[in-house]
This record gives C-alpha cells, sequence and structure tokens, in this order.
C-alpha cells in the first residue's frame, strides 16, 4: 500500500512538472526556468525511479559503492541511492549550457588532442548549418576555450604527479579557476556570436550533445542546485 502511494505521489510530481514546463524548445529556457524545473519538490525522486523502472543504460543506479559520510544509502549498506538522474533525450531542457559547453570542451577541445576529438568535433560542430548558424563555430571556440583547456592541461599534470591543487574538471568545486573560467568564456562566445547566432549554438548544443548524456548525482539536493547556481553567476 505505502509503495502504491510512493508511486501515485511521483506520478503526481511528474505531471505537475510537465504542467508547469513552458511549452518552447529545450535550448530557449532560461537558466532559472531549468533549475526551477529539475528541482521542483518530487521531481527528481520521480526521474529516479523512472530511470529505474525503464533501466535505460542506467548501471550506477545500482551499482554497489561504499557511501561517504553524509550520503544517503539504500538497506543494502553498500549501495548508494542516487539523489537525481537527467536523461539527457527525455529531459534536456533540465541541463543547463554551461554544462552541455562543458562536455563539448572536454570532448571537442581536449588538452589531449587524438583522432577522436578531432572527430567528435567534426560530427558536433560540422553540422552547423543544420542548426541555423551563419558560421562555422569552431575558430571562435578555439580561442575563447583556450584558457580553459590550459587550465585542464595543468590539472591533469598535477594529478599525474599527484600534486596539490589538482582539479576533477567536471565536478569542480564552485568557484574553482576552471568553473570560473568556463562561465566566462560561455559569456565570450554569447557576444561574440550575437543574439540569434547563440540561440543556433545553443539549439546545436542541445540537438548534438543532450540526447546521449546521463547526468548521475549522490549529493544532496540543495548541495547540487546552488553549485549550479554558481556556476551560473561564475565568479562574479
Amino acid at each position: 500500500m505505502l509503495r502504491e502511494l510512493g508511486t501515485l505521489a511521483m506520478l503526481a510530481a511528474m505531471i505537475t512538472a510537465a504542467e508547469d514546463r513552458p511549452a518552447k524548445e529545450p535550448w530557449r529556457w532560461t537558466d532559472e526556468e531549468r533549475i526551477r524545473a529539475r528541482f521542483s519538490p518530487g521531481s527528481a525522486a520521480s526521474r529516479v525511479e523512472e530511470a529505474r523502472t525503464a533501466d535505460r543504460g542506467a548501471p550506477a543506479l545500482s551499482m554497489p559503492r561504499r557511501p561517504k559520510a553524509g550520503r544517503p544509502r539504500t538497506t543494502d549498506a553498500d549501495t548508494l541511492i542516487p539523489t537525481d538522474y537527467i536523461d539527457g533525450s527525455l529531459h534536456p531542457e533540465l541541463l543547463l549550457p554551461i554544462e552541455l559547453f562543458n562536455d563539448l570542451v572536454l570532448s571537442g577541445y581536449s588538452p589531449d588532442p587524438s583522432e577522436d576529438v578531432t572527430e567528435f568535433r567534426r560530427e558536433t560542430l560540422g553540422r552547423w548549418r543544420e542548426f541555423g548558424l551563419s558560421r562555422d563555430p569552431h575558430d571562435l571556440l578555439l580561442e575563447e576555450t583556450a584558457e580553459m583547456v590550459k587550465i585542464l592541461r595543468t590539472d591533469r599534470r598535477r594529478a599525474r604527479k599527484r600534486e596539490p591543487g589538482a582539479a576533477a574538471h567536471a565536478g569542480s568545486t564552485s568557484g574553482s579557476p576552471y568553473l570560473c573560467e568556463a562561465s566566462e568564456a560561455l559569456r565570450r562566445v554569447q557576444r561574440a556570436l550575437g543574439p540569434a547566432d547563440y540561440s543556433a549554438f545553443l539549439a546545436l548544443l542541445y540537438g548534438t550533445l543532450a540526447p546521449g548524456r546521463r547526468s548521475f548525482s549522490v549529493e544532496p539536493l540543495e548541495k547540487i542546485e546552488a553549485d549550479l547556481r554558481s556556476r551560473v553567476r561564475g565568479c562574479e
């Protein structure tokens, strides 16, 4: 009975969230709309249950891990309970532009260039006309992400040498040099492209990167929201 009530509550949360969503393309959402929908009461739990039920390539949802202090756990003391799970093919509007921009830089402008990096960039940015851009954004991105790549290169070198100060590029603490620069770089790209091309650039990110993105979180939702808001603000 309790399980049925819990399922009904999750379904109600999903329906409410769907009703609250603006009827527009995912790349046209504002950051505030994304964050409000992502952290509306019950929505994260409903997405976790949705992923568990559908079993859409989400092995981490049942991956045995030793939980850290303060993190939630299941009845199995060695298995983490995710606090949120976002399938970008189903909920692209919940992903922030800064998250997809970071994915683009890590995969397409890696400090360790390879054929895979070049191919990724070709398959992603090579579709710029399809998404309505008036020009190929590669040269602009190469210039504006140079400092991000430089920080990545330094962090990786420090990590290999196990030096203090090396940050994890994807999950660095808010306010870290890398995430500060990522926020500033995206703002520079926005200014350089102008409104129409920037909208098309976001359409490209949401059309090519979001469908393959799976975001799995075990941190408290309040911390995740605070970190995301900090990333949006940058280091102002």
